[in-house]
């Protein structure tokens, strides 16, 4: 079932304002910290973070105030936090093997099915499932790139809402 922006963001208690969004776990080889610091270089706009331990968002939260973090949320709710975005950021990291070139980044499909444009870094494991059309792109590990795509959709709108409808159409190719 789909529902609106403005229900799912009041759902989540979160503003009008532009909302960029990362949803998963905080481990290092996620990328999350090129997530975070990127907030620091695009002050305009809304991030936030849903995940992570009690103690991680304890941690983080200290470290990148500019950040809401929302802690963990049932994964039954997943369609619902995605559709209060307007980005989904999935920032893998290319320092690590694992993610770099063998995950199979479940949330990657989950985001696909979810028809918001998707931000995703540019990696062996994800462009195994994406490509131009379907996603933009950011240097792995470079909060400065990732700031500057950020930009770049929220300048080009339309045309990442039809990447994110092209996306949605691959999804359907896959099981998970």
């Amino acid at each position: 079932e789909c529902i609106s922006k403005k229900t799912a963001r009041a759902a989540l208690g979160l503003s009008n304002q532009k909302i960029v969004m990362y949803i998963g776990g905080f481990d290092q080889w996620k990328g999350i910290t090129t997530f975070f610091e990127a907030s620091n270089l695009r002050q305009d706009l809304h991030f936030v973070a849903i995940g992570g331990s009690d103690s991680q968002v304890a941690e983080f939260s200290q470290r990148y105030p500019r950040v809401n973090f929302l802690g963990q949320r049932p994964y039954r709710e997943l369609a619902q936090h995605q559709q209060a975005a307007d980005i989904l950021v999935i920032p893998n990291t290319l320092k690590n093997t694992l993610s770099a070139e063998f995950t199979s980044p479940l949330k990657l499909f989950a985001h696909m099915t979810s028809k918001v444009p998707l931000i995703v870094s540019d990696i062996p494991s994800l462009r195994a499932v994406l490509d131009d059309a379907t996603a933009n792109w950011f240097i792995p590990d470079s909060s400065k790139s990732l700031a500057d795509t950020i930009e770049y959709v929220c300048n080009h709108y339309s045309e990442s809402e039809r990447k994110a409808n092209l996306a949605f159409n691959v999804s359907k190719e896959y099981s998970w």
